[in-house]
C-alpha cells in the first residue's frame, strides 16, 4: 500500500478541487452562453411576430388604394370657409399606408365671378390639403408691351419670334423700318413695320398704346403668349408681359387629383360663398378593398368602387 506523506495529501486534495472548480466555471460558462442565445432568440422571434402583424393589417386593410377607414369630411357645426376631416387610414397609389389626424382644412375664399368645385384630399405625404378648380371665365388674349428707351440708329435690329427688322433712316425694304427722330417716333413707325411683317393671317396685332407698343394675340385664347423681343445696337428696350393667353372657362368642373394622392370630397364653393355647408359637400372616398374582375369577351379588367355608399365597377 503507497504511503503519502502529509504535503502530498494536501497538493492532491486542491489539484482535486481546482479541477472541480475548473468544471464548474465551464458549466457556469455554458449555461450563461445558452441565455443569451434564448435571449436573442426570444428578441428575433417577437421582431418577426411584430413584422408579420403589420404586414398582416397591410393584407387584411388594402388590396388597392383609397380610405381604410374614417376620413370623413363634413361642414363645421357653424359653417366657415373651412370643412373638417375624421381621422382615418388611407392607401396611397403607390401602397404607402398613411394614418392620418384628424383635422381642418381651410377651402380658399370664393369667387365673384361664378360658383367653383374644389376636392379635398390626402396628399402624398399624408397631409390633408384642399385644392381649388377653376370658376368660370371668359378667355384671355396674351399680352406684351415693350417701350424704346434708348432711339435706335441705322443697323439696330428688333427680333420678334421670326421676324427680324433692321432700321435704317430712309427708304426701308422689306424686313426693314425707319427709325425718327425721337423714340416716340421710333415707336410708332416700328409698330407699323410690324403690324405689316406679321401678315393679316399672322397670331398678333400691333399697335402704339399709351406710350408703348402692345403685341396683342389676335385670338384671345388661342394659346399664342406673344414671347419676348431681342434688340441689337444703341437701341435698348424695356418689355413686360401683362397676360398669358387663356382659354375660357365655360364649365365648373373640380380639378383632377394630384398624382399619388387619395381623394376625399367634392366640394362646391358657391359665387361669393362666406360658408361651406353640409349640402356643399359630396363625399369620394372609395374603399381600398378592390377586387379585380375580368371581361371574358373583351378582356378588360375592371375594380369594385364604392362611391358615396354606391357599388360601382370601373375599368383599371
Amino acid at each position: 500500500m503507497a504511503q503519502f506523506t502529509l504535503p502530498e495529501l494536501e497538493s492532491a486534495r486542491f489539484q482535486a478541487g481546482k479541477v472541480v472548480a475548473d468544471a464548474l466555471n465551464t458549466l457556469l460558462g455554458a449555461h450563461d452562453t445558452l441565455a443569451g442565445d434564448v435571449d436573442t432568440l426570444e428578441s428575433t422571434v417577437s421582431g418577426h411576430t411584430s413584422a408579420l402583424g403589420a404586414v398582416q393589417t397591410q393584407a387584411n386593410e388594402n388590396t388597392g388604394y383609397g380610405v381604410a377607414s374614417g376620413l370623413a369630411v363634413s361642414a363645421q357645426s357653424t359653417p366657415n370657409m373651412t370643412v373638417k376631416v375624421a381621422a382615418g387610414v388611407a392607401y396611397l397609389p403607390d401602397g404607402t399606408r398613411v394614418a392620418v389626424a384628424g383635422n381642418n382644412v381651410t377651402v380658399p375664399a370664393a369667387s365673384s365671378a361664378s360658383a367653383r368645385k374644389d376636392i379635398v384630399y390626402v396628399a402624398a405625404n399624408g397631409a390633408l390639403a384642399c385644392l381649388s378648380g377653376e370658376p368660370l371665365a371668359p378667355a384671355i388674349a396674351g399680352l406684351r408691351k415693350v417701350t424704346i428707351v434708348t432711339n435706335a440708329v441705322a443697323g439696330d435690329t428688333f427680333t420678334f419670334g421670326d421676324i427680324t427688322l433692321t432700321a435704317v433712316a430712309s427708304n426701308p425694304g422689306a424686313n426693314q423700318f425707319t427709325f425718327g427722330a425721337t423714340a416716340a417716333d421710333t415707336m410708332t413707325s416700328l409698330a407699323g413695320f410690324l403690324e405689316g411683317a406679321i401678315t393679316v393671317n399672322g397670331d398678333y396685332v400691333v399697335a402704339v398704346v399709351e406710350g408703348a407698343i402692345h403685341i396683342t394675340e389676335k385670338v384671345a385664347g388661342g394659346g399664342n403668349t406673344p414671347p419676348a423681343v431681342t434688340v441689337t445696337g444703341t437701341m435698348t428696350i424695356t418689355q413686360e408681359l401683362t397676360a398669358s393667353s387663356k382659354a375660357a372657362v365655360e364649365e365648373v368642373v373640380a380639378p383632377a387629383t394630384p398624382t399619388n394622392c387619395v381623394l376625399l370630397a367634392l366640394v362646391t364653393v358657391g359665387q361669393s360663398a362666406t360658408s361651406v355647408g353640409a349640402s356643399d359637400i359630396a363625399d369620394k372616398r372609395k374603399g381600398v378593398l378592390v377586387p379585380v374582375l375580368v371581361d371574358a369577351s373583351t378582356n378588360k379588367t375592371y375594380k369594385l368602387v364604392v362611391t358615396s355608399g354606391t357599388l360601382g365597377i370601373e375599368e383599371i
